[in-house]
């Protein structure tokens, strides 16, 4: 039994490492979540959410519209959403928006506040 155990954490092991670039890598990940402002004033929003079915970003700055900025769904249940800057080369969203994230789960949607 002890075998099995440790053949499947060698194989989750190899996953991470090949996934993330190495243990140690994968928990310095609270470096790249949140919102991120790139040097062109664009926008990296990255969240963790394995359970999730879709994620989207609502807030003032696009009118609480719920649907409009969807995130797109990478490996291990992280998500990400890049926000082009304006065309006068200011971020999509102004600094202090009020923003939440919804997390759609199967039919139920809920809301996690980023400010």
């Amino acid at each position: 039994m002890q075998q099995l155990w440790y053949g499947l954490f060698e194989k989750q092991l190899s996953l991470l490492e090949e996934a993330e670039g190495g243990f140690d890598q994968f928990t310095r990940s609270y470096n790249s979540f949140g919102v991120h402002r790139m040097p062109d004033n664009s926008l990296v929003f990255k969240e963790w959410a394995p359970a999730a079915e879709a994620l989207f970003l609502t807030g003032d700055f696009n009118h609480w519209d719920k649907f409009s900025h969807a995130y797109a769904k990478q490996e291990f249940g992280k998500w990400e959403l890049h926000i082009p800057p304006n065309e006068d080369g200011n971020p999509a969203v102004p600094h202090n928006s009020k923003l939440k994230v919804s997390i759609c789960i199967g039919c139920f949607v809920c809301f996690i506040y980023l400010n």
